[in-house]
């Protein structure tokens, strides 16, 4: 599977702020009709948008036939708010001033990172753009991210002159755990090879082959989740993906899913998740900028 992902950003010199009274609370998931978000200090509103962050003192107001699905983290809760309506968030509870919540239920997890609070220069033209093909690398799991399975999945960039491919995964005392020869540029970790163990660091190594024999080596290292951590995150990622399935237009749970991923140092699983939203979700600076940060941290080429 090819993920050449590439972001062209404008200079970002001192755009973000982090303040820590602006950190998100909520996110808007849904919009519909005539929804207007009120931020807290300002007097007049502006219209909502489907993943616009909600911080304390804001206000989500709907018109008439208007309606918002938000989540709200503190309480690890969403909700819909029906026409004709007005919520208050505050930093421990939701208040009705008009109209009433709908579908108000508790969700498994709602961790929103501190790091989203953007400042208004942050609001920003980031863009994406098509990447030029990219030389055979590996692609996942990526130098230094983790992965939740004891039994991974390896992709990689094709080697054009290749018939072939040995992949090796080793040990942290570099003793070769598995090997294994494929003809495609992936390899789901055999259930017969001995399962990697949680909390531990991994080389993987992956030889190009030619017709005469290895033509190319390249290689990588990863990180298992502590098995207590990965059955945390296994659940939650589980609860969000049937969520998302449930209602395919709710930005909320695959917003929530990224955060998990990054959350948990799957950097380049966050990055994919990201990418899919930018598609989705038109005109956020947020979620770009994630994506910029996560394509930062994995080094994946941007250029055109």
């Amino acid at each position: 599977m090819r993920r050449s992902l590439l972001i062209a950003i404008l200079p970002l010199a001192a755009s973000v702020a982090m303040f820590a009274d602006d950190a998100p609370v909520g996110l808007v998931s849904i919009v519909k009709g005539p929804v207007q978000i009120q931020h807290a200090g300002q007097k007049t509103s502006v219209p909502a948008k489907m993943a616009d962050l909600v911080a304390v003192g804001d206000r989500l107001i709907t018109g008439a036939g208007g309606e918002v699905a938000f989540l709200y983290c503190p309480e690890s809760r969403a909700a819909h708010l029906t026409p004709d309506g007005e919520v208050i968030f505050t930093a421990n509870a939701l208040e009705v001033a008009k109209g009433k919540l709908t579908d108000d239920h508790r969700i498994a997890g709602c961790r929103l990172p501190s790091s989203l609070s953007l400042s208004a220069a942050s609001q920003q033209q980031v863009g994406m753009g098509k990447s030029r093909a990219v030389e055979w690398t590996l692609r996942g799991p990526i130098e230094g991210v983790s992965v939740a399975d004891v039994r991974p999945r390896f992709w990689w960039e094709p080697e054009k002159q290749a018939v072939g491919y040995e992949v090796r995964v080793l040990d942290r005392t570099e003793q070769v755990v598995f090997r294994g020869v494929v003809g495609a540029p992936e390899l789901n970790y055999p259930e017969d090879a001995p399962a990697l163990e949680p909390g531990q660091k991994y080389w993987w190594q992956v030889a190009a082959l030619g017709k005469d024999g290895p033509t190319d080596l390249k290689g990588s290292f990863f990180q298992t989740l502590p098995a207590e951590q990965a059955v945390q995150f296994h659940t939650l990622e589980t609860d969000l993906k049937k969520q998302a399935a449930a209602n395919p237009k709710d930005t909320g749970p695959r917003i929530l899913m990224a955060f998990l991923y990054e959350e948990n140092g799957m950097y380049d699983q966050a990055a994919i998740a990201y990418d899919k939203l930018s598609k989705d979700v038109k005109d956020n600076a947020w979620i770009k900028l994630r994506l910029a940060a996560m394509l930062g941290r994995l080094h994946w080429d941007h250029s055109d």
